[in-house]
């Protein structure tokens, strides 16, 4: 048993497709926590608790985005996949614990920003190819 889930482990699939999940919760979660933190100090935290939220929802997709296609590679496909999959976790949880506050149409259009923005740190995060330059010879260069 503890021999397939090492071999799982180290194998390429849990790299693309359980630790991008992994990586997005654990982030969205750090972030919000000290959203809380910062939110509970003010006045009216009421006022400002959904902004904060969505903002650290958003913000942690991005950097998880951007920090996994560093790991993985930026690909297209996998990326929007993640995006996909940590979305129906999204929608998952929402349907246990409820939501408040937000119409069906917020809902869905709330949920389809998150893959766009785990695309969007993906690409911003890519690696960036090392071109050639080429060199002039010291043909006409003046001295």
């Amino acid at each position: 048993m503890y021999a397939e889930v090492f071999m799982f482990i180290r194998s390429g699939s849990f790299k693309k497709y359980i630790l991008p999940i992994v990586l997005t919760v654990s982030i969205s979660l750090l972030l919000l926590f000290a959203a809380c933190i910062i939110i509970y100090n003010m006045e009216d935290p009421d006022a400002f608790a959904r902004t904060a939220s969505l903002a650290s929802l958003f913000t942690g997709v991005f950097i998880s985005g951007m920090i996994v296609s560093r790991i993985n590679g930026f690909d297209v496909l996998s990326n929007l996949a993640n995006g996909i999959a940590f979305t129906v976790l999204l929608m998952l949880i929402s349907l246990i614990v409820g939501s408040s506050g937000t119409g069906a149409g917020g809902f869905i259009i709330l949920h389809a920003a998150v893959p766009a923005v785990y695309l969007a740190g993906g690409f911003f995060g890519k690696r960036k190819s090392k071109k050639r330059t080429l060199r002039r010879s010291g043909k006409g260069r003046r001295r």
